[in-house]
């Protein structure tokens, strides 16, 4: 379990780690990792906890599942963006097309 001091040291540290982990550069951040990378993440943990049940990866899975969840809470902007996404994506087929929604799976993850 980790406590909301854990989660605002995360939050500083987060950016280094995405842009390492993205492009092998510290420095090499974009914002957009941190709606993608952690979300992506979570639907590897996912596949893999069904695919291949055990108690390790049912754990590794809903701590993923926690940090995805933070992420959500702790920024308004990007949860109201996803709702209105998912809001479009239901209600108009155009906002349906690549452009709009890159990655299906991933606005549903």
């Amino acid at each position: 379990m980790l406590f909301k001091e854990h989660w605002n040291i995360a939050r500083k540290k987060i950016g280094p780690i995405l842009g390492l982990m993205c492009t092998n550069d510290i420095m090499g951040y974009a914002p957009s990792q941190f709606y993608t990378v952690p979300f992506l993440v979570y639907l590897a943990c996912l596949e893999k906890a069904h695919r291949e049940k055990s108690e390790r990866n049912t754990m590794i899975f809903q701590l993923v599942a926690e940090t995805c969840s933070n992420l959500m809470s702790f920024n308004d902007e990007f949860r109201k963006n996803v709702a209105t996404k998912l809001s479009e994506f239901y209600s108009s087929p155009e906002k349906r097309t690549q452009d709009s929604v890159p990655s299906v799976q991933l606005l549903l993850a």
